[in-house]
């Protein structure tokens, strides 16, 4: 699945510094000193990060955004049938949702697994940035989607090969890729499941 541009919602095409008015380039001056593309680039390389901590048993939280981990979770098959399935949740940060007066419904994340960062340094490895330049884009980037929620903008915002996170109405739902549902599932149940219950799933 190719990413879309992550700022899809506010301009389209590059935007470039000179874009950007000068009270923004204040409060993010690393996303306006980068394009798009490289934008995007640093974000699909945490996404795949974000994949391999999962698949590596850990959950792995974004600052200011919230936790991704994988379930184990009964979920019912009609009226009567229970399967065992393997599924990824995303809880939403606590802060964001008070600050932001933010509906989303709520997951528990037990603590039986490890909470890790994203691997920065492995990040600016692979897309050839500096390593404060990953992070201050990361940080940036959560910060300029609290600056849109906070003016009603509606966001759709990409994790590359995992889904799709929006916010519609002040409303956050986090929609999985199938193809990423069936990667994490060791059950095998996860197909008969996305059959008969309601998931947030994205085909």
């Amino acid at each position: 699945m190719a990413a879309m541009a992550l700022f899809s919602w506010s301009w389209k095409g590059e935007k470039k510094a000179s874009d950007w008015k000068a009270s923004e380039r204040a409060l993010f001056p690393t996303l306006s000193c980068l394009t798009t593309k490289e934008i995007v680039q640093i974000w699909d390389q945490a996404s795949l990060d974000v994949q391999w901590q999962l698949a590596a048993g850990k959950r792995v939280r974004i600052v200011g955004l919230g936790t991704f981990a994988v379930l184990m979770q009964e979920l019912h098959v009609g009226r009567s049938d229970c399967l065992l399935v393997c599924r990824p949740v995303f809880q939403l940060s606590s802060t964001a949702r008070k600050i932001l007066n933010l509906t989303y419904a709520k997951r528990i994340i037990p603590d039986s697994a490890p909470v890790v960062p994203l691997d920065y340094t492995t990040i600016a490895l692979e897309t050839s940035k500096l390593l404060d330049t990953v992070m201050n884009c990361l940080n940036e980037t959560v910060m300029y989607l609290s600056h849109c929620i906070a003016s009603e903008l509606n966001i759709d915002f990409v994790f590359r090969d995992m889904g799709i996170l929006s916010v519609k109405h002040m409303e956050v739902q986090m929609r999985f890729y199938e193809k990423f549902l069936l990667s994490l599932d060791t059950t095998g149940n996860i197909k008969e499941v996305l059959g008969n219950v309601s998931l947030t799933v994205l085909a």
